[in-house]
Order: C-alpha cells, then sequence, then structure tokens
C-alpha cells in the first residue's frame, strides 16, 4: 500500500508541476480519503504504522503541493487512531487535515465549493 501511495503522489506531483508551468503559479492539490470500513483491525501497530508512513511521506516530499486532506465518512474509532498518529504528524501537516463523520459530510462538500 505505501508502495502505492507513493508512486501514486509521484505521478500527481509531475501532472501538479506540468500544470503550475503551464499556469505560471502553483496548482496544489486536496486529497479525500474515505475513512468508511475503518475499524478495530485497523488499529494495531500495522495500521497506525502504515497510516504514520504515508502522512510522513506526504508532508516530507509534497508539503507544498497538498491544499487540504479531507478525511470523510470517518468512524468512532478514528479519533482513536488519529491520537496514536497525530504527535507524528507536523502542526503545518495537521492543520492541512479536515475530519468528516458521516453527518458532516454536507460540510466537506461546502468547502469543495
Amino acid at each position: 500500500y505505501i508502495t502505492f501511495e507513493k508512486q501514486n503522489m509521484e505521478h500527481k506531483a509531475i501532472l501538479l508541476d506540468r500544470r503550475s508551468r503551464e499556469l505560471g503559479y502553483l496548482v496544489k492539490m486536496i486529497a479525500i480519503r474515505d475513512m468508511a470500513g475503518l475499524g478495530m483491525k485497523h488499529c494495531g501497530s500495522r495500521g497506525v504504522g502504515m497510516m504514520t508512513s504515508v502522512l510522513k511521506m506526504m508532508q516530507g516530499a509534497y508539503p507544498e503541493v497538498i491544499e487540504n486532506i479531507f478525511m470523510v465518512n470517518a468512524p468512532w474509532i478514528f479519533s482513536t487512531l488519529w491520537g496514536l498518529v497525530k504527535p507524528f504528524v507536523a502542526p503545518r501537516t495537521i492543520e492541512k487535515i479536515k475530519i468528516f463523520s458521516g453527518g458532516d459530510l454536507k460540510n466537506a462538500q461546502n468547502l469543495l465549493r
């Protein structure tokens, strides 16, 4: 999964760089992650390690490219997982992360408009 995320981010960075050069200003992206299906099985050391690795990669290699990261459909267990991962994430990255539960989806949609 981490290899996929790395390749995916590299591809997006190339596309964003190309578009930025065409337009003459930095084009940024909004990452949307659907957290539906997240459960207790993801809160072990493997799940926490994977989430930490992906966030560290994104903040280390692509900090200026990411405008926001929207975590949508976040179940209650996400707050526990986020609490374990958050200490390893840079404050600037934390500011970019917006978390929405199923009922807050309208708020996320409004931010995209």
